[in-house]
């Protein structure tokens, strides 16, 4: 495809979520679909993956990691919280 006389390639990536095995509302195969979406990103793009409940697993690991605090945050917490010797 031209655009601007300039190539143009277009791909996609698909995420698969099937009813009901992978959720029973819109909004379950929706987010399973765009973890299954993203899965396929990761193996390089141009490519389909069906959600799989590892996916789920996995995602629910980063966020987890993610919403952790770092560890000099902990250590700033956690020395506030010793009382104060004299």
């Amino acid at each position: 495809m031209l655009i601007d006389e300039r190539e143009l390639a277009v791909t996609c990536s698909v995420g698969i979520a099937i009813f009901p095995d992978d959720g029973r509302d819109a909004e379950t195969l929706i987010r399973n679909a765009d973890a299954a979406m993203y899965h396929a990103k990761e193996l390089g793009r141009a490519n389909y993956q069906f959600f799989t409940e590892q996916m789920n697993q996995a995602a629910s690991r980063r966020l987890a990691l993610e919403t952790e605090p770092a560890p000099r945050a902990r250590a700033r917490r956690a020395a506030r919280a010793l009382p104060a010797h004299r």
